[in-house]
């Protein structure tokens, strides 16, 4: 995730049909495997306004961070359509249990 990705494609979910809105670059963190928290903290900020991230594969550092912004981090291998619809179908199933 925002360990050595260099970009992130960001999509809207309205009425069960997924809109593309915008490609957002970040600067990988990840080097040795070794990362700054300081930096995977301003990475993970920029998806602030998103209510899940996908990625082929999530460390627990960057799992952290997401869920500390309030993002759902999801380790969602395969295809960017095969993706979204496991999102929505996930989103969907929350819906069926209401949080107070």
């Amino acid at each position: 995730m925002p360990g050595r990705a260099t970009e992130f494609y960001i999509y809207q979910n309205n009425g069960g049909e997924w809109d593309f809105v915008e490609k957002r670059a970040i600067e990988p963190v990840c080097q040795d495997g070794r990362h700054s928290i300081e930096a995977m903290r301003e990475n993970t900020a920029r998806f602030a306004d998103c209510k899940y991230v996908a990625a082929s594969r999530i460390g627990t550092g960057a799992m952290s961070a997401l869920q500390q912004q309030g993002v759902t981090p999801m380790s969602l291998p395969g295809d960017i359509n095969e993706i979204l619809e496991k999102i929505f179908t996930y989103n969907e199933l929350q819906s069926l249990f209401p949080q107070n």
